[in-house]
């Protein structure tokens, strides 16, 4: 039973609330203070970290340690080499898009236009994003492909629906992004899925969905700047301007001096 609770938090309550807490978070319309941001990052640090105690305790009631989901090896070389590669690749298309969004050569993307307002735009709050970064690869890799597969395999005996089910229930924890958040990360959600079940580690999982977010959030976090006002243009005064031009008579022809 404990199991299935566990389970019904993380694929229906973790979501709502995640949402319900966004959406209060930029209610207020103004941009928001650093203190509110490092506020929120410690509620998702408590969350993350409560559930993946809890599913310790979980797994410890069926005499088995959390690490056996997947954190007693460190994965093949190969695939450590693949993660380098991807969170590259990944990093540069968010840097590029984020460049040209900048430029004004493209529009930000509706479901980023939020979203980038509870991102890191200063060192302090780079500071605070760290750890919710580096919190999101150990926990939601340990809970969303470790966890849920595990417990979805208890419930059907066929791993790839396991694996299917735990991506989209990782797709729906990102409700507060969206429809299209919610799609890019079950994108995600699909490579980390197939990383975990070709190596039966998590830890290159958790290196690269640590890696993305730590990346992606500080370039993205830019995006709620506000930009430069342009720089004002200053013109010469009319009466020497029509002067110069012939259309005013200068004061040696009015004077006859």
């Amino acid at each position: 039973m404990d199991l299935w609770i566990l389970v019904f938090l993380l694929v229906v309550v973790q979501p709502i609330f995640g949402w319900w807490r966004f959406r209060r978070f930029i209610a207020r319309g103004e941009m928001p203070t650093t203190n509110r941001k490092l506020r929120l990052y410690f509620v998702v640090l408590l969350t993350q970290w409560t559930l993946t105690a809890f599913c310790a305790w979980v797994m410890a009631r069926r005499h088995l340690n959390i690490a056996d989901l997947g954190l007693l090896r460190p994965g093949p070389a190969w695939a450590w080499i693949l993660v380098a590669v991807l969170g590259l690749v990944l990093f540069g298309a968010t840097l590029m898009a984020v460049r040209a969004i900048r430029a004004g050569q493209s529009e930000i993307p509706s479901h980023l236009r939020h979203i980038a307002r509870i991102l890191p735009q200063n060192p302090m709050e780079r500071l605070g994003f760290t750890p919710v970064a580096l919190t999101a690869g150990i926990c939601e890799e340990t809970l969303y492909r470790g966890f849920l597969v595990f417990a979805f395999y208890q419930a059907s005996h066929n791993v790839w629906l396991a694996l299917g089910l735990s991506t989209v229930a990782f797709g729906f924890g990102h409700l507060y992004q969206g429809p299209r958040g919610i799609f890019s990360t079950m994108v995600l959600g699909m490579v980390l899925a197939t990383l975990y079940s070709a190596t039966k580690s998590l830890w290159p999982g958790i290196a690269l969905h640590a890696f993305i977010d730590l990346a992606n959030g500080n370039a993205l976090g830019t995006l709620a700047k506000p930009r430069p006002a342009p720089p004002l243009s200053l013109t010469p005064p009319t009466d020497h301007t029509h002067v110069e031009a012939g259309e005013i008579p200068s004061p040696e022809r009015t004077t006859g001096t």
